[in-house]
């Protein structure tokens, strides 16, 4: 994959097993605008097309994405028999959901349960209008439960901070965190270039940290993990590891990012029952 960081080249846990994602391929329609039908999710050429392009990702693409990854990390964490560590990928409609809520009880009552969780992921949008999503620019709010803390990403200047931190007050008391959580900026996020790569910045980020993540269950579980010395980097209890400073994820890395994942949907395509 040109252009990619060595953390991008290197999957050790998040390479889709087609073999074993099949079962989740439903009928294609008989509509012609649909690509595929993955879970709960149907992914049209009008999807396609904003991967396709120099455009804003679609909210159909990042919850395709974010589906993946669940089904994926739900496997790989039964593999390795790790108990200690549990993913949530917050769907777009609900992030939607979360910004235009008010009454805190009848919140909970439409959120799936996070309240247990390790790691929950959530895509924050700046869509203003209730009607419909929308929007102009995506960013990723990550909870982390063993530090209870916010951690806010945004590729472009920090311009989600103020929808990211209302989305993080407003889940405050559904996450159950039994202290008021923490709120923090990486400052020095990965930056894109361009007017539109925001979401392929949010689908990077998430798998850098899925990724890391993973790996640092499966060294925590080794019988001689106690004696271990970490670096900061290698411990998700530390900052250093949620900074991204050394990540070098450019337009270049955006761009493969958009080819990998155009073949993802080209071979679940294939998969669908005739």
């Amino acid at each position: 994959m040109t252009g990619c960081p060595a953390e991008f080249q290197s999957k050790d846990y998040l390479m889709f097993d087609l073999g074993q994602l099949k079962g989740r391929v439903l009928r294609k329609s008989d509509e012609e605008s649909v690509v595929v039908a993955y879970g709960d999710v149907v992914f049209r050429k009008g999807d396609q097309s904003s991967v396709a392009n120099p455009a804003f990702l679609t909210d159909t693409v990042i919850e395709l994405w974010f589906e993946l990854l669940e089904d994926s990390t739900t496997r790989e964490l039964g593999r390795l028999s790790q108990g200690a560590l549990s993913f949530h990928f917050l769907r777009p409609s609900i992030s939607f959901l979360i910004s235009h809520i008010t009454d805190p009880v009848y919140l909970e009552q439409a959120l799936p349960d996070i309240s247990h969780q390790t790691v929950v992921f959530i895509p924050v949008n700046d869509n203003i209008a209730t009607e419909s999503a929308g929007g102009s620019h995506w960013s990723l709010l990550v909870y982390y439960r063993p530090l209870s803390t916010f951690f806010c990403f945004d590729s472009y200047h920090g311009l989600n901070k103020a929808p990211a931190s209302n989305t993080a007050k407003k889940l405050a008391s559904v996450i159950h965190a039994g202290t008021s959580p923490k709120f923090h900026v990486i400052a020095n996020a990965p930056q894109q270039s361009n007017g539109y790569d925001c979401g392929v910045y949010v689908l990077g980020v998430v798998e850098i940290l899925t990724e890391r993540l993973m790996r640092h269950a499966k060294v925590s579980s080794q019988p001689d993990a106690a004696d271990m010395t970490l670096e900061e980097k290698e411990n998700p209890k530390s900052i250093a590891f949620w900074a991204l400073s050394e990540v070098d994820f450019s337009a270049g890395t955006a761009s493969s990012k958009r080819q990998e994942i155009l073949q993802t949907v080209t071979d679940l395509a294939a998969l669908s029952p005739s």
